[in-house]
């Protein structure tokens, strides 16, 4: 994700719109019939799992026919989210919950209850989902990517832009807004989906001139946007999967502090990281200001207090490859180990939920941890990552 913008205007760009690359997967892995239309991007690139032989004809026929109106709640919801416009709760807790239920709404895996009146959608779905979530595993190792795409754009341009439509459109620059949601696909594609929301591939964030001028477009589009309300909708309770763990870890035990890794959950493509603190008061938390030009996302609640504020964790895996977070505040560009922070639904201000992705080789892996403000310089366990499988 990359944000920009001045106490007026605002330009968001996420180079990891899953959703939206999981349901081009589903279409591109079932050989989905679908109907021609500009917001419809071209291939993925890469290898994609054949799965038309897992379906009949007729399902794949009526999941052709299910997958457009998939794609296109798809591109309001998440577009409106980029672009600020979906209407959302502004207490943290009930924004994060209804943003939570829209997400489940949309891939709600493996359950997918969001698909019963779409069975033959459902069934491309299930058939073809872990292989999608591996393909983004794989998209996700591409950090030059994140850097690359970074420097196509930078504050000076971006102000230029929006000083010269201010100046030929005659409108305040608070009005001028616009989201970009790249995807994996080949070729030079580019859509404005919806007003100010625009849609394109990799390649056109690397020409700065080009993408310059979309942006530009977007912008202007944007000024027609629309507040979105998002379905009134219930989430469903869920137990937690099983943890790999049989029992809780400590990691680190001294009189004012004591850390636990409490599990550790697997999924097909990633997993959840538990760590839990006990006994004193932290620090003063660092608490991330209001902006009115930052897009908080489902699982980055703002004003909320943080037990875990200074905390910082590293991974390393058999193989060698590994990450370091040393503020859980920034996601930063992917690596070849994504490592994150993510809120529960119902947050426990003592828990640290972390996601990580890919699933650990085979062999040793180590969860490191530092935390200077308890004096913790050096703590951590070790795991056999062939064991951290989904149940």
């Amino acid at each position: 994700m990359f944000e920009s913008g001045s106490e007026s205007w605002r330009l968001t760009v996420d180079d990891n719109s899953n959703l939206l690359q999981v349901a081009l997967y589903v279409r591109d892995a079932c050989g989905l019939d679908v109907t021609v239309d500009h917001s419809i991007p071209p291939r993925l690139l890469g290898t994609v799992v054949d799965h038309r032989d897992d379906l009949t004809a007729q399902i794949r026929q009526s999941a052709g026919e299910q997958w457009m109106a998939w794609w296109q709640t798809i591109i309001a919801l998440v577009g409106a989210q980029e672009l600020g416009t979906l209407q959302l709760p502004s207490e943290p807790f009930e924004r994060l919950e209804a943003m939570t239920a829209v997400h489940e709404s949309l891939l709600d895996w493996p359950e997918l209850d969001g698909f019963g009146d779409r069975p033959a959608l459902r069934e491309a779905v299930r058939v073809s989902y872990e292989d999608a979530t591996r393909w983004l595993s794989q998209r996700a190792r591409g950090a030059v990517r994140g850097r690359r795409m970074r420097a196509t754009y930078d504050g000076a341009t971006l102000g230029s832009i929006v000083r010269a439509l201010v100046e030929r459109l005659g409108v305040e620059p608070g009005r001028l807004r616009a989201a970009v949601l790249v995807v994996g696909v080949e070729g030079d594609w580019s859509s404005l989906v919806a007003p100010g929301v625009l849609v394109c591939s990799e390649s056109v964030t690397v020409a700065p001139a080009r993408f310059a001028a979309l942006v530009e477009s977007a912008f202007v589009s944007g000024l027609d946007a629309i507040e979105v309300r998002p379905p009134t909708l219930g989430r469903t309770r869920r137990p937690l999967p099983a943890s790999a763990l049989r029992e809780s870890l400590v990691l680190w035990s001294a009189a004012e502090i004591e850390l636990v890794c409490e599990r550790i959950i697997a999924y097909s493509d990633g997993f959840e990281i538990e760590l839990r603190r006990r006994g004193a008061t932290p620090p003063p938390a660092a608490v991330p200001k209001d902006g009115a030009h930052h897009l908080e996302g489902p699982n980055e609640p703002s004003k909320r207090t943080d037990n875990f504020a200074g905390i910082e964790v590293g991974l390393h895996f058999a193989d060698g490859r590994e990450v370091q977070v040393t503020n859980l505040a920034d996601t930063g560009p992917g690596g070849e180990i994504v490592l994150s922070r993510f809120w529960r639904d119902e947050p426990d201000l003592d828990s640290l939920w972390l996601w990580a992705m890919p699933l650990p080789p085979v062999g040793t892996f180590t969860l490191s941890v530092r935390w200077p403000d308890f004096g913790i310089e050096a703590a951590g366990a070790e795991f056999e990552g062939g064991l951290v499988r989904p149940a």
